[in-house]
């Protein structure tokens, strides 16, 4: 049996998406109430009359008989294409992003029709599940900077570190995940296919970010009722953890370390690092002894870099607009020097 024909039924129709986005108009966020429980997805889907195959065909149906044709609006046989070639290895070009003392980090870049699907499926299918509060990477509204307030001026802070935090993340949770909220396993398997690459969730796909928030929800939750109970803060941006209290804190380390485990993660011990407030409180590479800040020694570096391209009879573009990145990354804790950084190198 035929790849699409597992997927989609003995006879594949061919797919329209003219027709289907005139007949359903622009694709908008589910307003109504009968929602998958923790999400803004719909239990089920009217399909108009001029869009069913069989004129016996019930208007409503399951979300995941809907899911490609009139959902994600995504053809069904092209997706079942785009999977039969990353399961041969041509919708990933793997490339190295250097790192100072460190291995590069390797990079999956996505196809661009690839990419297409997968942003689609990212806006309408991950961005409408619930994220628990205390996961604050890659989600709208939450910053690095929220994730380290809570551990302002705080007597101990200690940070963990998730060991391949994307590589562990399995094909088979990715399909558990989306099975988890009531897509059925022949869409949850295609799903989990567009979105993985070599049976785990890539580094570089547009959705991995938001699937390790999704994936993650059970950790953080468990993290952070046992947090709360003793008056411990917790924050997580992707692979960091951060928590923060008094001395009894650290008497739950280890316990922190086998709630990890549990949830099939593993814990880069060499990466685990315990801050006390006489000394200088590290979190995420920003300063939270007393407030949050970006540490002097990068700013100065910023500054110098600044300070140069202004010399520079010809100005680097790409240093720039490298330069203007990171002075709007310091706009939140130090607005008046982001400013007079922004100013001087827009005027270049």
């Amino acid at each position: 049996m035929g790849l699409l024909n597992w997927l989609f039924g003995k006879k594949s129709h061919k797919y329209n998406y003219g027709r289907v986005e005139k007949i359903l108009g622009p694709w908008k966020t589910y307003s109504g109430t009968l929602c998958i429980p923790g999400t803004k997805l719909p239990k089920s889907f009217t399909v108009p009359p001029s869009l069913k195959k069989n004129k016996d065909d019930a208007e409503q149906t399951t979300l995941s008989a809907a899911l490609f044709p009139y959902w994600l609006r995504i053809d069904p046989s092209l997706a079942g294409f785009v999977l039969s070639k990353i399961k041969s290895e041509e919708m990933y070009k793997q490339k190295e992003i250097p790192r100072e003392g460190k291995a590069p980090r390797i990079i999956s870049v996505p196809a661009p029709i690839l990419k297409f699907i997968q942003k689609r499926i990212l806006a309408r299918m991950l961005e409408q599940i619930e994220i628990h509060p205390a996961a604050h990477g890659f989600v709208k509204g939450r910053t690095i900077f929220s994730a380290a307030e809570p551990h302002v001026g705080k007597r101990i802070v200690l940070s963990i570190d998730l060991r391949d935090f994307f590589g562990t993340i399995s094909f088979k949770r990715v399909a558990g995940m989306f099975k988890a909220y009531g897509i059925a396993k022949k869409q949850a398997f295609l799903l989990a296919g567009l979105c993985c690459y070599q049976k785990k969730l890539p580094q570089g796909a547009p959705t991995s970010p938001a699937i390790s928030n999704i994936v993650c929800k059970r950790l953080d939750s468990r993290l952070a009722g046992l947090c709360r109970k003793h008056n411990i803060n917790y924050t997580r941006y992707a692979d960091d953890l951060v928590f923060s209290g008094d001395g009894r804190m650290l008497r739950f380390l280890k316990v922190f370390k086998e709630i990890v485990q549990k949830e099939g993660f593993a814990v880069a011990d060499e990466k685990t690092f315990i801050r006390r407030s006489g000394s200088r409180q590290k979190v995420l590479g920003l300063n939270v002894n007393t407030k949050v800040s970006v540490p002097r020694k990068a700013r100065r570096i910023i500054r110098a870099m600044v300070h140069k391209q202004s010399q520079e009879k010809k100005p680097d573009d790409e240093m720039i607009a490298f330069l203007l990145g990171h002075a709007a990354f310091m706009k939140p804790v130090h607005p008046e020097q982001a400013a007079k950084l922004k100013n001087i190198l827009e005027n270049l």
